[in-house]
Parts: structure tokens; sequence; C-alpha cells
């Protein structure tokens, strides 16, 4: 790691991580909104601590990028947000879900069914044997309360009447209600009608965001003219911690290098 961060370094690119606010039991007011307001603050204030050592704020920019949730958020922030403190020029969207339709949550169940890429043909040709893959156990409780976020856990004392032994109910009407709510702050339902150019990274040994989000990623970029490029490791695991393989080790590198490249394309030079 120290020899990337050299690399972004000699490149003047400055990477500043952001803890943003979580859900908690004893903050239940805690939505989406206040989360990506936690991102304006931080560029804000980034920004003006620039600013105040002399850069000049007309050639400031930003990229925003995470994991997993952090991915989530980072795509929902560059298309849901208006007039961030600084224009978005891309989005590193890093093994992140991209709705919260159950029944985009398919994993393998074991090392040998791994997909050797994800070209549309081979994602289509896994879904027409969808008894290979499997839900995680914590799905349909996880989607429930990441789903909350959305409303300002206006039901966390009634996820549980949602299930029916164990699984999404979705006959509820509380579900449907939820759901619908909850669908606002899905990432492809607002990327009609921008173009911030994304690139995703992906692991095929991922047991919580399988490989059907990259799917739906795809296709909503396909359908409204979103730049879109993806880095695939095919033993990448969801911590991206699988480089026992010469593949894993060369996605842990094209994951760097595309990001460079992205930066150099995306960053307007002065």
């Amino acid at each position: 790691m120290t020899y990337l961060a050299q690399i972004y370094y000699e490149k003047e690119f400055i990477i500043v991580n952001l803890d943003y606010t979580l859900l908690t039991e004893e903050d239940l007011t805690t939505n989406i909104y206040r989360q990506l307001d936690d991102i304006s603050a931080c560029i804000e204030h980034v920004k003006n601590y620039l600013v105040s050592r002399g850069f000049k704020e007309s050639e400031l920019q930003v990229a925003v990028s995470g994991g997993s949730a952090g991915g989530h958020l980072s795509l929902l922030y560059g298309y849901l947000v208006d007039n961030p403190p600084l224009e978005v020029k891309f989005i590193n969207v890093c093994i992140g879900p991209v709705n919260l339709d159950v029944d985009d949550y398919l994993l393998i169940q074991n090392d040998n069914d791994t997909l050797p890429d994800l070209e549309p043909e081979t994602v289509e040709k896994a879904l027409q044997h969808r008894e290979k893959y499997v839900q995680p156990v914590v799905t349909d409780q996880w989607i429930l309360r990441y789903s909350n976020l959305f409303v300002g856990s206006k039901y966390t004392n009634e996820l549980q009447s949602m299930l029916k032994d164990g699984k999404i109910d979705k006959n509820n009407t509380k579900y449907k209600e939820l759901y619908d709510k909850a669908k606002y702050g899905f990432p492809i339902n607002w990327m009609e009608g921008k173009n911030i150019p994304i690139f995703a990274f992906y692991g095929g040994k991922d047991r919580l965001i399988g490989f059907v989000q990259f799917s739906r990623l795809r296709e909503a970029a396909n359908k409204y003219g979103n730049t879109l490029e993806i880095v695939y490791s095919r033993y990448g695991d969801h911590a991206l911690s699988e480089f026992e393989h010469k593949e894993g080790i060369k996605a842990a590198k094209d994951f760097h290098y595309t990001m460079l490249k992205f930066s150099e394309k995306y960053f307007t030079k002065y």
C-alpha cells in the first residue's frame, strides 16, 4: 500500500477517508439522506482546508469511491445529490449493491462455480441455472434493515412482521410500502439524464454482493448511456482479500491502475 500511496501522491491526488453516520439502536433517526449530507460536509471541509492552504477553488476536483455499502452511497451521491461542494468527476463502486431487490442477491455455493468473467453472455448463462446459486442466510433481514435507512427507521419495530419463516413476505402490505419508498434510494433509479463515469470492481467469490448486482448496474448504464468500466477478480471475496491466485493479484493491480487511469482521464489538468 505504501507503494500505491506513493503513486497517487506523485500524480498529485489526495485520498480522504470518511466515516459516515451509522444507524444504531441508540440513534434510530439516521437515514440515507443524513449519510449523503455527511459526504457533502466532508468534501466542503476538505475544499475549505485546501483553499486556506493556497489552492484555487476553481481548480479543485473530486471523485467519490466506496466499498460495499460505501459503494452504494458513492453511486447514490454522484447521481442523486444536486450542487455538491465540488463537481463529482467520476465514481468508484467497489463490491457495492445497486438495488435492494431480494431476488438480485444470488451467490455461488462453491468456488468451482465462480464466473470466469462478467460478460453479458456469461451472466445470462449463469442466470439460466439459478439452482446453482443461493441467497446468504442474512439477506432478508439485512435488506429490511438497510431499506429502513431510506425511510428514517419508521418501520424498525415492525421488521419481523415482514418475514415469514425468515424470508421476506412480498405480499405483506408493510413490506410493499417500505419497498416503494426504499426504491428511491436505489442508485440505478437515478442514472437517467446524467453521465458521471463509473468504475466498478466485483469479486467472483463474494458471499454478500453477487454478480447479479453488477449485471443490474450494467443494464442501467447501457439503458441510460452511462460510461461504465469494470474490473473483475474471479477469486476476490467481499473483503477483496483473496490474492492467493495470480488472477487475484492481477485484479488488485488492475483496480489501482484503472483508478489512476480514470483520475488522469476525467480530472481536468491545469
